[in-house]
């Protein structure tokens, strides 16, 4: 469920982004995974590269996470937790 009016946090978030960059990779591949899937409340942590088409999921997967990668502009994103549905092309279409 997107978080209504203009706020961009929220305590029970179902799906956490984070764009990786060279500095802090290794935080959000690792350290930061380590916590948010304590979150009880979250369905898919995403991690999205900056210079390519390419996503690496988490998703919830009975007691655990499954990992699973999108790459590509025909990819399409799919976060039905939170009713989106994109393809990689509009996500990344500002990256050549």
């Amino acid at each position: 469920m997107p978080v209504s009016g203009d706020s961009l946090f929220t305590d029970s978030p179902s799906v956490i982004l984070e764009v990786l960059s060279p500095t802090t990779r290794r935080i959000d591949e690792v350290q930061k995974f380590r916590d948010y899937i304590t979150v009880p409340s979250l369905v898919t942590y995403l991690l999205a590269e900056t210079d390519s088409p390419f996503l690496t999921l988490h998703r919830r997967d009975g007691a655990g996470f499954r990992r699973e990668t999108l790459s590509g502009r025909d990819a399409v994103l799919e976060l039905p937790e939170a009713g989106i549905s994109m393809p990689l092309a509009e996500l990344y279409r500002d990256v050549r």
